[in-house]
């Protein structure tokens, strides 16, 4: 006859549980100080694990102090990212292991990680967006090349709220391409990319946005964005774009659906004040 089911699905229960169990790290503490009692004021701290996953979304203090207990997946690894506040000498943090031991601390402005593999030592830049209506960059996204147009980071977006920071890992002595683009309110968008440690401006604009840093010359020098305000696409219109020099040299791009779409055209550098 048929073998009874339930035997193994109690088995295959048993084995998830413990699965879960083993890939599952709990106990880890935050704790948040303010020294005055008046609360950390707008400032507030967000953790990651090591996979980009949110584990504390933003936290604050309201009084004296507060304590949130997580847990980590998959690794004992996380981000830290800790906004800046005008009274930031007033503002304390603390993580605990599930020991108890205090496994790192800090104040207000903090941006790293701990004990992540893919950890960028000294080259995590810091991304900060802000949208002035609170609603979010609203599909808007921004995209990180080397020169070499390989992509770096991508997907990187304000999904809610007023403002929010990422960091970029970007390898030391590189350039870089940043491309902020897409979204239905880009007049709302602005973002700021400070050099690691947030103590200088090196990039900000709004939306749409193309523009290289610390970048030689190449012939694959172009990225061109092409936007539908309706969203269904060029509908059979296309760009052009050719070499003076090799009128037969030509690349046409089109939208083919949705509201954006970036594509990159390489043209001699020779000739670009003739095209």
């Amino acid at each position: 006859g048929l073998m009874n089911p339930i035997p193994l699905l109690f088995l295959l229960l048993f084995y998830l549980g413990l699965v879960k169990g083993q890939a599952t790290n709990c106990g880890y503490k935050l704790e948040l100080v303010n020294s005055e009692g008046d609360g950390w004021e707008g400032t507030s701290i967000k953790i990651k694990d090591c996979y980009e996953n949110e584990i504390i979304l933003s936290a604050t203090v309201i009084l004296n102090s507060t304590i949130t207990e997580f847990c980590l997946n998959r690794s004992t690894g996380f981000t830290v990212i800790v906004s800046e506040n005008q009274d930031q000498s007033e503002d304390r943090w603390q993580i605990y292991d599930p020991t108890g031991a205090t496994i790192l601390e800090g104040s207000s402005p903090f941006f790293g990680r701990f004990n992540c593999s893919k950890s960028c030592p000294g080259n995590d830049f810091v991304f900060e967006m802000t949208d002035s209506t609170g609603d979010g960059w609203e599909g808007a996204v921004m995209t990180m090349y080397s020169c070499d147009n390989e992509v770096i980071v991508s997907g990187i977006t304000l999904a809610s709220g007023k403002e929010s920071i990422e960091l970029v890992c970007i390898p030391p002595n590189q350039g870089f391409i940043i491309s902020v683009a897409g979204g239905i309110n880009s007049h709302e968008i602005n973002w700021y990319l400070f050099n690691p440690g947030r103590t200088q401006l090196i990039l900000n604009g709004s939306a749409p946005f193309y523009q290289s840093y610390n970048c030689s010359s190449n012939d694959c020098n172009f990225r061109v964005s092409m936007i539908d305000s309706y969203g269904d696409g060029w509908e059979g219109a296309y760009l052009s774009i050719q070499s003076c020099e090799k009128p037969s040299s030509e690349k046409n791009l089109t939208l083919s659906s949705g509201r954006f779409q970036s594509a990159l055209s390489c043209v001699d550098n020779d000739n670009n004040n003739d095209n």
